[in-house]
């Protein structure tokens, strides 16, 4: 079996309901192990919540993010905000200088799945009439589109907030996680039908590190790229791997929607 990976608005609590039928762990899902990173690193992580629970993503546009469809529990655009321009959970958005967005419009793929996450993927576009004007964040600091897609043996990184050990306590800190991208067979094994094409399998290079406990919808990056959003990974995931969404198979349908914008 495996599980969604979504953790909890208050990041240390559970999750109330399983969003669909096959998750079995209502634990709050993290990272486990990896290492912090440097202070706002990476300037196009978000965090999606609806006050229920919380979802990583990525700035893809000018007021556009793209996360996992999965985190897309409702279509009503109000019940959700996004946070940027957050490191440490502990401190403050204040004197983080963190920006929340309210949410304009929301558009899950069309063909997207929830039985078995196929297309895994969607937009959220973001009403920021005066957010640009904060000091420190700038909505022009996108990450760049995987457009050849990433092969077999190719290092990413996968970045959220999470456990310092499996089963720990939750770490409040932004951190990553290296990962290798792996053969679709071994997701299989675990998860049953992997369409390569469609979906990325990495496994985590350090001992002791848990790449399938990485936030859902947030980022798989290489440099300043994204290759994948993070979709689900087994339920004991100590080492194994977990699944991405190929940000290259979906370049048509994101630009499609980041040239003509919200309308």
């Amino acid at each position: 079996m495996f599980s969604l990976i979504v953790i909890s608005a208050v990041l240390r609590g559970t999750l109330s309901e399983p969003i669909i039928t096959f998750i079995q762990d209502n634990k709050a899902a993290y990272i486990v192990g990896g290492q912090q990173t440097q202070a706002f690193q990476y300037p196009f992580m978000v965090f999606v919540t609806d006050q229920k629970q919380q979802c990583g993503g990525a700035i893809v546009g000018h007021n556009l993010i793209v996360t996992a469809a999965h985190c897309i529990t409702s279509q009503n655009p109000s019940e959700y905000r996004v946070v940027a321009h957050r490191h440490n959970l502990e401190i403050s958005p204040i004197s983080e200088r963190a920006v929340i967005f309210q949410v304009k419009k929301i558009v899950v793929h069309p063909i997207y799945r929830n039985k078995n996450l196929d297309n895994d993927i969607a937009l959220i576009f973001l009403n920021n009439d005066n957010a640009n004007a904060i000091s420190g964040f700038d909505m022009d600091k996108m990450i760049k589109l995987d457009t050849q897609g990433r092969r077999y043996g190719s290092i990413a990184k996968v970045i959220g907030w999470g456990l310092t050990q499996g089963g720990g306590a939750t770490s409040t800190v932004l951190k990553e996680t290296d990962l290798k991208i792996v053969g679709g067979d071994q997701c299989s094994r675990l998860f049953g039908p992997f369409n390569p094409s469609y979906k990325i399998c990495a496994a985590p290079i350090h001992k002791g590190d848990s790449a399938c406990q990485g936030d859902s919808g947030g980022p798989l990056i290489s440099g300043n790229t994204l290759v994948g959003i993070v979709s689900y990974g087994a339920e004991n995931c100590d080492g194994t791997v977990s699944v991405y969404t190929r940000i290259s198979k979906y370049i048509n349908w994101i630009n499609q929607y980041r040239s003509k914008g919200s309308t």
